[in-house]
């Protein structure tokens, strides 16, 4: 792939007047797997304002992802739905991505303005962090086990790279040259990788009722569109239990809960998949309960007396089992199949006559019974 060399931001300057408003850029989102390492590069402002052309320039570990990264195809820049360079309004608001490798441990990323300021439908850069572009960056042999000691390049020849949007205020092409942006001089970098959602506490408890109390607490959220509270069995395959949904940008703490009404018997592992509303995940760590096997299996019937229908309801367990139902001569009044993992039966009571009867529940190879009083 052909290099060019940007001067877009050499030509601009001279049309341009500096501003001392702050931007605070940020690595953030980063997730590493065993072939590379992916992150956000954010942008906010003490002053709202539309975003026009910039560059950044990025230092990386040559030990965990080569030299010369962009020659060796090793880096990806993309732009996920809802990130500031993916923004369109009719017609796409920035063009010309530029990407170079300046030495063997950097390399650049610049992009261009390609509308006016007036088809900007709004500012999109606020005192909120918002996504400009998407890396990836892919592992040399072995890089995964090094440090990649990604971060921003700072020093007066780097810095002061970004510019407010170029004029006319109506709907079409940019004029930099006759209304020009304006050069933004006071960058700020943070390259600690913010999370979606710094994490308290996440808890999960079992229950005197055989239910897993899950609750978890956040310091801060980030694009945080929902949670989802997953369950495994084997602690491999986790499936979904319920879905939360999130705060979307907060930085108070905000707590959460929810209930696994129906838990198995033996280890029930369970975790939080948060994700983004770009649809990017991320995993908690892992909890897990143990609910043990019981020759009580908490056999309950209720209400006691009842009209018109009744709840047995016991501890699950993973053969089906039935439900007698005797009066006081032994006569069987009804017989109704227990599906496996269940917990819970109704029983309709409205046809039987006013009186006690027997509730006979076997389950598991063993037998439990529980009178209850029906009224007329």
């Amino acid at each position: 792939m052909k290099k060019y060399t940007f001067l877009g931001l050499i030509l601009i300057i001279s049309n341009t007047y500096l501003l001392a408003q702050s931007l605070d850029f940020a690595i953030a989102n980063k997730t590493t797997t065993d072939t590379e390492v992916t992150f956000d590069v954010v942008l906010s402002s003490d002053t709202p304002f539309k975003l026009g052309s910039g560059q950044l320039y990025l230092n990386f570990n040559t030990a965990a992802f080569g030299e010369w990264v962009i020659n060796n195809d090793a880096v990806t820049i993309s732009y996920p739905d809802g990130s500031v360079l993916a923004q369109s309004n009719g017609f796409p608001l920035y063009t010309s991505f530029v990407q170079n490798d300046n030495i063997a441990s950097r390399f650049s990323f610049s992009w261009q303005q390609g509308v006016s300021s007036g088809t900007y439908p709004a500012d999109n850069i606020t005192r909120t962090p918002a996504v400009l572009f998407r890396v990836s960056i892919a592992f040399t042999a072995g890089g995964q086990f090094q440090s990649d000691d990604i971060c921003f390049e700072s020093s007066d020849v780097f810095d002061d790279q970004t510019f407010t949007a170029c004029g006319p205020a109506s709907f079409g092409f940019a004029d930099c040259l006759n209304e020009s942006g304006i050069q933004l001089t006071d960058d700020n970098f943070d390259c600690s990788a913010l999370l979606p959602i710094e994490l308290l506490a996440f808890q999960a408890k079992a229950q005197d009722n055989y239910s897993t109390l899950i609750n978890w607490q956040t310091a801060s959220e980030y694009n945080n569109e929902f949670f989802t509270v997953e369950r495994s069995v084997d602690g491999r395959t986790f499936l979904p239990l319920k879905k939360i949904p999130g705060a979307g940008f907060s930085n108070t703490e905000v707590s959460y809960h929810t209930t696994d009404t129906n838990p198995q018997i033996g280890i029930n592992y369970y975790r939080l998949k948060q994700t983004d509303f770009d649809g990017a995940f991320t995993y908690s760590e892992i909890r897990n309960v143990v609910f043990q096997r019981s020759t009580k299996v908490g056999l309950k019937v209720y209400p006691n007396p009842t009209a018109a229908e009744a709840i047995v309801s016991f501890l699950p367990v993973a053969t089906t089992g039935t439900i007698h139902v005797f009066d006081t001569k032994g006569q069987l009044v009804q017989q109704q199949l227990i599906p496996a993992n269940r917990s819970q039966i109704p029983l309709n009571c409205q046809a039987w006559p006013a009186g006690v009867y027997m509730v006979q529940v076997e389950l598991d190879g063993q037998q439990y019974n529980q009178r209850i009083v029906v009224r007329a």
